[in-house]
């Protein structure tokens, strides 16, 4: 079962009100691990943190090495903001599932959002280098190679490879933030090129 599937079951407040009322129907009858997985899914969705991982403490007492488990645990912490402790379940998620995209992009954006730039480059880099088609992944590289690790070549390059694919996949917001931002970059360039050392330094690599 793909993890995401959990929320085509539950579009809006009614219908996971109902997903959660039948997920706890077939508890009382099959012992199957996806039913608190699923939950937990619908739980976040619902802002119900705490008990999004609650549903998730059973089987963490059963097995700590069931496909998925850490990475949904490592979600609840996520949109909880516990950057910290998402990171280290998405890190046991990958040593159990190493081909997991999911918790490799949601390991590297933890590490964008704690500022740990150079790891977050390393994870986002290493994801595109398995050439995982993620507008995500481009863009955050090039927010990377535009601000922290200032490298305006690169930069270009991710941005303009996360427009390419916006415009693939007909994503008109992404296409406008893209532009937006490349557009920032391009004066960003234009503002340092005036500094004779800046120049000196982007001409000579």
């Amino acid at each position: 079962m793909d993890f995401c599937q959990a929320r085509i079951f539950a579009q809006n407040e009614q219908k996971r009100k109902k997903a959660l009322a039948k997920l706890d129907e077939a508890s009382l009858t099959f012992a199957n691990s996806a039913i608190p997985l699923v939950r937990s899914q619908i739980l976040l969705d619902m802002f119900r943190y705490s008990e999004a991982l609650e549903s998730l403490e059973q089987l963490s007492l059963v097995t700590q090495r069931l496909i998925n488990l850490h990475l949904a645990r490592g979600m609840v912490f996520y949109y909880n903001r516990e950057f910290e402790k998402a990171v280290r379940e998405y890190e046991q998620e990958l040593e159990i599932n190493p081909n997991s995209s999911q918790a490799l992009l949601y390991l590297a954006q933890s590490h964008f959002e704690l500022g740990n730039y150079y790891q977050a480059e390393q994870w986002f880099s290493h994801a595109f280098g398995l050439r995982i088609k993620s507008i995500q992944i481009a863009e955050r590289l090039g927010d990377i190679y535009s601000g922290p690790r200032f490298m305006p070549q690169r930069a270009r390059t991710y941005y303009y490879q996360a427009l390419n694919w916006a415009i693939e996949a007909g994503d008109r917001q992404s296409v406008r933030q893209l532009e937006r931002k490349i557009a920032q970059l391009e004066r960003k360039i234009r503002l340092k090129m005036e500094n004779p050392r800046f120049r000196s330094r982007i001409q000579g690599r």
